[in-house]
């Protein structure tokens, strides 16, 4: 078999590869709340689903209400989800009408033994939400990693929430079809040069 259909070949199976992974996206979050102190900020990867417009959440780096978040929990039972509505008119928010979390909200922890949930609540006006405030989002904790009911901690309410995308990565199988790219590229000008060599 020539070089050039094995390159054929590995081209066809990566792009299939590709095609099947999720991709990783990530987010930048703040929150303030009504009271000052209530404040956080970091990064946030998701990863997206089948469904367009939903992810997944993957990881966090940042901060909360002063201490330091970096692993996702199971804090006041989350479902780790963000969602995409480009329509403002139709979100709980009209500060923030693409990135939102739902009422089972997003949970996260850290190194000091601390773990918080940011819900939506909209308002009290949401059927099935587990923590209101009376506000677009509630902050659940502090409270303890693993804890699934966080209905005995303090809830306060957010003055803003903001979920804002800032970049897509790139899945490894991509990079290696770039790379495979490149390579056959380089394949193609090196016989053309040795080509052009031996006619002389």
């Amino acid at each position: 078999m020539k070089p050039i259909a094995y390159l054929i070949a590995a081209t066809s199976i990566l792009a299939q590869i590709a095609s099947a992974h999720a991709s990783e996206v990530i987010f930048q979050y703040s929150y303030t709340g009504v009271d000052p102190s209530v404040s956080g900020s970091g990064v946030m990867t998701a990863e997206t689903t089948a469904t367009p417009g939903i992810y997944t959440l993957t990881g966090i780096n940042g901060t909360a209400n002063g201490y330091t978040m970096n692993a996702l929990d199971t804090y006041a039972s989350p479902d780790q989800t963000l969602y995409y509505d480009p329509s403002a008119s139709t979100h709980f928010d009209p500060s923030n009408p693409f990135y939102f979390v739902d009422y089972n909200g997003i949970a996260f922890a850290g190194p000091d033994g601390k773990a918080f949930n940011i819900a939506e609540d909209a308002f009290g006006s949401t059927p099935f939400q587990a923590y209101t405030c009376d506000a677009a989002y509630c902050l659940v904790g502090p409270g303890a990693p693993g804890n699934l009911d966080g209905s005995t901690d303090t809830i306060v309410k957010l003055a803003d929430f903001s979920l804002v995308q800032i970049s897509a990565v790139p899945e490894p199988s991509t990079w290696a079809m770039l790379m495979l790219g490149f390579a056959g590229v380089g394949l193609l000008a090196y016989r053309r040069q040795d080509k052009g060599l031996s006619a002389v």
